[in-house]
C-alpha cells in the first residue's frame, strides 16, 4: 500500500492532481498495458489500466478515443467502460490510461465454463446471452462498434448471468477511419469478409461476432468447425483462411452438408442442437447460412434479445430429476424431459395479468417491482418454492382449505392448487396450476 500513482492530468469526471491512487494490488499485464486495483484517496476501489509505451507508439488515436468514450458514457451497465483518462506517475516514469469499474470477484470467465470448471442452469446461461445482446445493441445504437466480440471479452455471474465486458479501448464510431492499430477481431470470431482482408470491422461484423459467441455459449463450440476442420492436420493461417473466410460453411446448414459436426471431435454441438428449441436453431440458420457471406442478413442484436427472452419464458422445471426444459409458454402440453425421459405438465403461476413456468430464477413483479422469485429447495433440488420479496406477509391457502402465512424473505413450497395472496395494496393474488 505504499506504492501510489501521482495524477499529473485527467479529464475531470472522477479525479483530479489533487486526488492520491494507492496500489492495491497488480490485476494483469496484456499486450496493450497493465490493470492495476487502486483505491482513490476517498475509499473508492477501481481498476486502472495503463498502456504500454509501444501501445501507445501503434494507435495514436487513443487518447483522443479513449477521451470522447469518458464524456459519452457507457451504453450499458455492462460495460467496464472509461469513466477517466489519466496521465500519471508510477515509480518515476509517466504513463498514459483511464479507470474503470472493478470486476466483481465472483465472475467468471466463458472459459471456466466451456472447459466443463463449472456447471450452469440454463437460467443464467439465457440470461448472459441476453446481457450480452442488450449491451451491445445499445452500443450500436450510438452507431459505435466493439470490432472484437470473443469469449475472451467479457465475463459472468455464474448465479445470475450479469455480465462484464471489459477491453473498451477500440472501440469507435462505425463510420470513423480509426481502425485501432489494426484490430481485426479474434481468430474464429471475425467475419469472412475481415479473414478474406476484404472488410474492416464494422457493425455488421460484430453481429456476425456476437452469433458465435451465443453459438459458443450454448453449444458448446464453433460454428464453422465441422467435417473440414476435423480433417485439417496443420492449423496454420491457410487452414484458417479457409474454415472460417469465403469458404466457411455452417455445420448445420440446411443446404450444405458438407461440414457437418463429426461425433468424434464435435460431439457437444450434436448434442445440444437436439436440446435447444427448434426457433433458436432457427435464428442461428439466419445468422450462419443466410448471413455468414451477406453481412446485410445477419441477426442484429435485437432480434437475439427478442429470441432469447422468449426463451427464457418457456424454461420449465422438471419434477423428476430437476432438470430445466423448453416448452410451450401458455399451453398445458405435456412435455418429456431431455434428462430423464420424464413426462410432465409444467406448474403455471398465474395472476389477472401474467402466467409464469415455475423454474428456478423465475421472478415475479408489479409496478416494476420482485415481489417473488422462485428458488431451489436447498436440500432438494427437484422441490421449488416461491420466495417473498415483500416486507409484508403473504396469505397461503393450500389445497385441502388450510391456510398458512409466509413472512418476507420465506418460502412456501410449490404444488398445484395453492392460491397465494400478497396481502399487498396491489390485491395481487397468484394461482399455481
Amino acid at each position: 500500500m505504499s506504492e501510489g500513482f501521482r495524477i499529473v492530468h485527467s479529464t475531470g469526471c472522477i479525479l483530479s492532481p489533487s486526488d492520491n491512487i494507492a496500489l492495491v494490488k497488480i490485476l494483469g499485464k496484456g499486450t496493450q498495458g497493465s490493470a492495476y486495483h487502486v483505491r482513490s484517496s476517498d475509499n473508492k476501489e477501481y481498476a486502472l489500466k495503463l498502456y504500454h509505451g509501444s501501445t501507445l507508439e501503434k494507435d495514436k488515436s487513443i487518447h483522443s478515443r479513449i477521451k470522447k468514450l469518458v464524456k459519452m458514457g457507457s451504453p450499458s451497465p455492462a460495460f467496464c467502460w472509461a469513466l477517466d483518462y489519466l496521465e500519471v506517475v508510477f515509480q518515476d516514469s509517466t504513463y498514459y490510461g483511464y479507470i474503470m469499474k472493478l470486476r466483481p470477484p465472483n465472475y467468471i470467465s466463458p472459459a471456466a465454463f466451456l472447459n466443463g470448471e463449472c456447471q450452469l442452469d440454463f437460467r443464467p446461461l439465457f440470461n448472459a446471452c441476453l446481457n450480452l445482446a442488450d449491451s451491445f445493441s445499445q452500443l450500436h445504437l450510438r452507431g459505435l462498434c466493439y470490432k472484437d466480440v470473443s469469449i475472451n471479452n467479457f465475463f459472468f455471474n455464474p448465479d445470475t448471468g450479469d455480465c462484464c465486458i471489459v477491453d473498451i479501448d477500440n472501440i469507435c464510431y462505425d463510420s470513423a477511419y480509426d481502425y485501432s492499430a489494426n484490430v481485426l477481431g479474434t481468430p474464429r470470431f471475425m467475419a469472412p469478409e475481415i479473414v478474406e482482408g476484404q472488410s474492416k470491422p464494422s457493425i455488421y461484423t460484430d453481429y456476425h461476432s456476437l452469433a458465435v459467441l451465443l453459438f459458443y455459449l450454448l453449444l458448446r463450440g464453433n460454428p464453422l468447425e465441422g467435417a473440414r476442420e476435423a480433417k485439417i492436420k496443420i492449423f496454420d493461417a491457410p487452414a484458417q483462411k479457409y474454415l472460417y473466410g469465403t469458404e466457411a460453411t455452417y455445420i448445420f446448414d440446411l443446404n450444405d452438408s458438407s461440414n457437418r459436426p463429426d461425433p468424434e471431435f464435435h460431439g457437444a454441438p450434436l448434442y445440444m442442437a437436439n436440446i435447444l428449441p427448434e426457433s433458436l436453431m432457427a435464428t442461428f440458420d439466419l445468422a450462419f447460412s443466410q448471413g455468414l457471406h451477406h453481412p446485410d442478413n445477419r441477426v442484429p442484436d435485437s432480434k437475439w434479445s427478442i429470441e432469447v427472452r422468449r426463451i427464457l419464458d418457456s424454461l420449465a422445471h422438471c419434477p423428476s430429476c430437476g432438470q430445466e426444459n423448453f416448452c410451450i409458454p401458455m399451453t398445458s402440453q405435456t412435455i418429456r424431459c431431455w434428462e430423464c425421459a420424464h413426462d410432465f405438465t409444467p406448474l403455471r403461476i398465474q395472476n389477472e395479468s401474467r402466467e409464469y413456468l415455475a423454474s428456478p430464477g423465475v421472478t415475479l413483479e408489479s409496478n416494476g417491482k420482485i415481489i417473488a422469485t422462485v428458488i431451489r429447495h436447498p436440500k432438494d433440488k427437484h422441490i421449488l418454492g416461491l420466495r417473498n420479496e415483500t416486507d409484508v406477509k403473504w396469505q397461503a391457502t393450500l389445497p385441502e382449505q388450510k391456510t398458512s402465512e409466509v413472512p418476507p424473505g420465506k418460502s412456501i413450497i410449490i404444488g398445484s392448487g395453492i392460491v397465494l395472496d400478497t396481502q399487498s395494496s396491489d390485491a395481487i393474488v397468484f394461482t399455481i396450476a
